[in-house]
């Protein structure tokens, strides 16, 4: 699983890369923390 934002045409960020079984250990507050620190 890998996660990224797209901020605009010219801003990608990748926030995470995670193991396909390690996917139900990933939750959507830990997404939105990276989101709120990485992608100002």
């Amino acid at each position: 699983m890998i996660y990224y934002v797209i901020k605009n045409d010219r801003e990608i960020y990748l926030l995470t890369i995670y193991s396909k079984r390690d996917k139900e250990n990933i939750s959507d507050e830990e997404i939105k923390k990276l989101i709120e620190t990485y992608c100002r």
